[in-house]
């Protein structure tokens, strides 16, 4: 890969992490006292940094894999094999390696009357399930739309996708404009109210990806994108249409690229965002159920009266859920690197 291109996939990596714990972060517990909350300074800012920028996140990762995916993909068996052997590693193991720990901290921690009030209310209760159940709940399949992690979601689908990647390669190859067109108005309308993100994301990633696109020719266009990026993003906050969200959320993918242009010109700031890349997967790992608990330990004991400390705590919870992944990262690689090593699918 060119290696602009490289260094500017490398520094969105922790950023678009950093969104995801905040998308996570917007939960019931954010309320404020005005009764006309969605005018509320404090509740638009917060409607902003969760459910408008961060949202470019999970979008902008999976056309990612996509991309580098099928940027050295040929279509062969060979190929193929070759790339299923290194995915066991980055996507399965770390995939059961999650669910099985998150399933026994669950069926822990759910049952002791100490902790309970903590798990209750946003996850199953996994031990109230038959063995079937529990398999579909451990997978985020059948009645389950997540598996027990639930964030792992999205290393499920990346699963699924990289599994039927000789199918979608001699599609794109074949229909790339039929099979994009399609999958772009699933995502968009949703008419079988089946979230399409993972597939048309991905399957537009590979599409570049595929064509050995590089991206210079947008850089005179940055400006003007981050432009009307910044413009729509702000209407976006009136707006009740999830057709206009999921555009806001597709320009922004391609803003938030164009963004990394720029960052990958300061020295400082894009050497500080790679070195931070590293810790990238273990953070998407753990902050759920750390930010979970971290949230309800912090509402419970600032008990806050005021707008300002309820948006204190949405910065405050996630936060500390980051410093405490990097934390525990750390003393991982210095006592336990081979589980750090199995838990981050090698990614150290």
């Amino acid at each position: 890969m060119h290696e602009v291109l490289s260094k500017r996939i490398e520094v969105l990596r922790f950023a678009l992490i950093v969104g995801i714990v905040f998308i996570h972060m917007y939960t019931n517990d954010i309320q404020f006292s005005s009764s006309l909350q969605a005018h509320n300074p404090f509740a638009m800012l917060v409607e902003y940094i969760s459910n408008i920028l961060a949202r470019v996140s999970v979008p902008l990762f999976f056309a990612m894999s996509g991309y580098l995916f099928f940027l050295s993909y040929d279509g062969s068996f060979t190929n193929y094999k070759k790339k299923l052997h290194s995915r066991f590693h980055t996507l399965l193991v770390p995939f059961l390696f999650w669910n099985a720990l998150i399933f026994l901290f669950f069926a822990l921690f759910q049952n002791l009357p100490q902790t309970a009030h903590y798990f209750s209310g946003e996850r199953p209760l996994v031990l109230s399930y038959d063995f079937i159940d529990r398999l579909a709940l451990f997978f985020g399949v059948g009645k389950f739309d997540y598996p027990v992690a639930y964030q792992f979601w999205f290393i499920r689908d990346l699963i699924i996708l990289v599994v039927v990647a000789p199918l979608l390669y001699r599609l794109l190859e074949k229909v790339p404009h039929v099979l994009l067109g399609g999958l772009l108005m699933l995502w968009l309308f949703e008419p079988f109210q089946r979230d399409m993100t993972s597939f048309f994301f991905f399957s537009l990633g590979a599409y570049l990806g595929m064509k050995q696109v590089r991206f210079e020719k947008t850089t005179p266009y940055a400006p003007m994108v981050l432009a009307a990026y910044f413009l729509f993003s702000i209407l976006a906050l009136w707006s009740d249409s999830r057709i206009v969200d999921n555009v806001v959320i597709l320009w922004g993918t391609f803003a938030a690229f164009c963004l990394s242009y720029y960052i990958v010109q300061n020295e400082k700031i894009s050497q500080k965002l790679i070195q931070l890349a590293k810790y990238s997967f273990f953070v998407f790992a753990v902050h759920e159920p750390l930010l979970s608990i971290v949230r309800k330990i912090s509402f419970k004991v600032v008990s806050p009266q005021s707008d300002w400390s309820v948006l204190g705590l949405y910065f405050f919870a996630p936060i500390v859920t980051i410093v405490s992944a990097i934390v525990l990262y750390e003393i991982l690689a210095r006592l336990a690197p081979g589980i750090l090593k199995i838990a981050t699918g090698n990614r150290i």
